[in-house]
């Protein structure tokens, strides 16, 4: 359920990405979602967050389909200054 949640926020960004790849809320938004659902840290009293995917294979495919979708903006926006910020950072 919360996955599917997460997925589908994160399409409502990309198609805010794709209309407009300098709208910095987009932007926020979108590592705020990522953020949230993801942690590299292997803290057991952290709590999960809500949106986040429940198994590894489930993070790796998210993961990846936001590699993929950030290629192709960069190829389509290279001058999207909000783009270089997200890629670099």
């Amino acid at each position: 359920m919360y996955h599917y949640c997460l997925c589908l926020e994160l399409e409502r960004t990309h198609n805010g990405l794709w209309v407009d790849p300098d709208d910095q809320s987009t932007w926020l938004y979108h590592s705020w979602l990522l953020g949230e659902s993801f942690s590299l840290g292997d803290d057991v009293h952290q709590e999960t967050p809500v949106l986040a995917p429940t198994s590894p294979a489930e993070r790796e495919n998210v993961l990846k389909g936001e590699i993929k979708l950030l290629e192709d903006l960069l190829e389509e926006a290279p001058d999207s200054k909000c783009m270089f910020s997200e890629v670099s950072g």
